[in-house]
């Protein structure tokens, strides 16, 4: 993970001075790279990875952030699959993302008021893709709904995780 600019704007000092408690209204992260690398075929999973609403709940202090905005941000995971002699990669390029209602407060999350997430990534750079996604981080089931479109492309450009990953390929 490399996050070259983080700014916050918004912060409450009085609420974090005397509860301890982080809250922002806008929080921008510039130009921030994940680089994610999984090796199957000589090492075993352990365990679920913990995913947002794991983290959020696990807070020993207050947080509320109003909004979060993603800019330019890329991502790269790869996979070398079990049986497989090459890794497979996948690639988000571009991505502009706002993330709505960040909180542990269970009086401002809800199913009814989730934070939501929009974001608009290009997949390997190519391929425009939007996704929102809906969840209440204090679900304990983590809890969570996924819509998303992709814009026009060539299929077969996913065949660089799925031919070594999954042994399928798209052709045109």
């Amino acid at each position: 993970l490399e996050v070259p600019e983080i700014n916050l704007t918004g912060v409450h000092y009085r609420v974090h001075s005397q509860y301890n408690n982080l809250v922002a209204g806008n929080v921008v992260i510039k130009n921030p790279t994940i680089c994610a690398y999984m090796d199957r075929k000589n090492f075993n999973a352990k365990g679920n990875k913990p995913l947002p609403h794991d983290f959020i709940q696990e807070l020993k202090t207050g947080l509320t952030i109003q909004k979060v905005e993603v800019q330019g941000m890329h991502i790269r995971y790869e996979e070398h699959a079990e049986i497989s002699k090459e890794k497979g990669t996948i690639t988000f390029e571009n991505i502009d993302a706002t993330i709505s209602n960040v909180t542990n407060d269970k009086n401002r999350m809800s199913a009814k008021n989730p934070a939501v997430i929009d974001a608009r990534p290009a997949l390997y750079g190519k391929a425009p893709l939007a996704v929102t996604i809906r969840l209440n981080l204090l679900d304990p089931d983590g809890y969570h709904t996924i819509e998303g479109t992709a814009g026009p492309a060539d299929p077969a450009i996913l065949n660089d995780i799925l031919e070594p990953t999954a042994f399928i390929s798209v052709k045109e």
